[in-house]
C-alpha cells in the first residue's frame, strides 16, 4: 500500500497504473516513485543509480533485482522490520537512499508514505503512525527542534540517519530521547545503502557490520569493504578508518580532505570533533569547519572558518588558547577566518 502526502491509500498496483489525470496531481518525487513501482512490478531486471563519490569519481552503476532483494533483506533483519509497518520516504528516489526506501516497501510489503524532501519531514504527519524512515542529519536536527515532531520521533520503531556526519551536539541530544532507536548508517551507492551502523540512541561510537559484510584497510588506512550485495567484490573507499575488531570500525574522515602541512597529515573531521565543545561555548558561532589552504612555506595551512552572527565578535586569541587545550600541537589552526554567512 502507498499514499502520497495525506492522500488515500492505494495498492502498489493501482499506483503503478495511475492515468495522466492522476499523475498530474502528483509532485516530481511522487511521479518518480510510481514509475519505479511500475518498473519493478513489470519485472524490469536492471536499475541504474549514480554514486556520490565514496569510492572515487561519481559514476553510474547497474544493479539487478537479486541485489536489490538482498539489500532489502539485510535491512529487514538488521532493523527488525515486519510486514505492514509504515515507512515514510522523505528522500529523492533518484538516489540510492530514497530508491531503496521504495524498493523495501515493495519487497517487504511495507505501507509507504511518500512526500517531498523537506527540512522537517514529520511536520505534515504528526497524526500518522510512522514505524520506519531514513533522514539526513539536518532533517533530524529540525525534527528534534520541534516539540510535536520530537515526541513523534520517540515513537518510531527505527530511524536511519545517513548522508553526513553526526556532530557531538546532535549525538548528545539523541541520547536524551525516550524509547528511540536511531541508527547512523555507513552507506554507499555501491552496496545499495548500509553495510554498517551504530546505534546513536545508545551512544555507540563504532560502526558494526551488517550480516555478511567484511572489512579491511588498504595501505592508506582507508576502508575496504565487501557486502553480500556485491557478491564478494572488494570495494576500496576513500574513508580513513580505525579497525576496532573484525566487525567494528571507527570512521575518522575522508582522505580527500587530509591537509598536508609541512609534511604532517592532518584530518579536518577529527579536529572538528575535538573542538566542538570549545565552539559550542561560543554562542555567537552558528557553524564552523576546518580546512587547508595553499601556503608557500607549509604547502597546506590549516585554518578554522567560523560563521558568526552579525554584530557579534569572537576573541581569536582566547579561542586559539582554548583549542590548544584539546588539540595536539600540529592540529591547532594557524589562522581563524570569519564570515557572517556561509554560502
Amino acid at each position: 500500500m502507498i499514499k502520497f502526502g495525506n492522500s488515500d491509500w492505494y495498492s502498489f498496483e493501482q499506483a503503478g497504473n495511475f492515468d495522466h489525470a492522476q499523475r498530474s496531481l502528483l509532485t516530481d518525487t511522487q511521479i518518480k516513485t510510481i514509475d519505479l513501482i511500475k518498473q519493478w512490478r513489470e519485472g524490469q531486471e536492471y536499475f541504474e543509480l549514480t554514486t556520490s563519490g565514496t569510492t572515487g569519481t561519481p559514476k553510474t552503476l547497474r544493479f539487478d533485482r537479486e541485489q536489490i532483494e538482498i539489500s532489502a533483506g539485510i535491512t529487514k533483519d538488521t532493523f527488525k522490520l515486519s510486514k505492514g509497518m509504515v515507512a515514510l520516504n522523505v528522500l529523492n528516489p533518484s538516489y540510492v537512499a530514497g530508491f531503496m526506501m521504495v524498493m523495501r516497501a515493495l519487497i517487504l510489503d511495507l505501507r509507504l508514505i511518500v512526500t517531498e524532501p523537506k527540512s522537517n519531514p514529520l511536520s505534515d504527519f504528526i497524526k500518522d503512525q510512522i514505524d520506519f524512515m531514513a533522514v539526513v542529519p539536518l532533517q533530524l536536527i529540525t525534527i528534534m527542534g520541534n516539540p510535536d515532531t520530537r515526541v513523534q520521533l520517540e515513537g518510531i520503531h527505527c530511524v536511519l540517519v545517513g548522508g553526513g556526519a553526526v556532530n557531538p551536539g546532535l549525538m548528545k541530544s539523541i541520547t536524551s530521547l525516550k524509547n528511540s532507536s536511531i541508527f547512523h548508517t555507513y552507506s554507499m551507492t555501491e552496496t545499495l545503502t548500509h553495510v554498517a551502523c551504530r546505534e546513536l540512541s545508545l551512544g555507540k561510537e563504532y560502526y558494526n557490520l551488517v550480516e555478511g559484510a567484511t572489512i579491511s584497510q588498504d595501505s592508506r588506512g582507508c576502508l575496504v569493504v565487501s557486502s553480500p550485495v556485491n557478491r564478494g567484490e572488494q570495494l576500496v573507499t576513500n574513508d580513513l578508518v580505525e579497525l576496532v575488531s573484525e566487525n567494528e570500525f571507527n570512521w575518522l574522515g575522508r582522505i580527500d580532505n587530509v591537509v598536508n602541512s609541512g609534511g604532517v597529515k592532518l584530518n579536518p573531521e577529527d579536529i572538528e570533533r575535538k573542538i566542538f565543545p570549545v565552539i559550542h561555548e561560543l554562542g555567537e558561532v552558528t557553524n564552523y569547519f576546518v580546512a587547508g589552504i595553499p601556503d608557500d612555506r607549509l604547502g597546506g595551512k590549516l585554518v578554522l572558518i567560523l560563521e558568526v552572527k552579525a554584530g557579534h565578535e569572537v576573541r581569536i586569541k582566547t579561542l586559539k588558547e582554548e583549542c590548544s587545550n584539546v588539540l595536539e600541537r600540529y592540529q591547532i589552526p594557524k589562522e581563524v577566518l570569519i564570515l557572517n554567512q556561509f554560502v
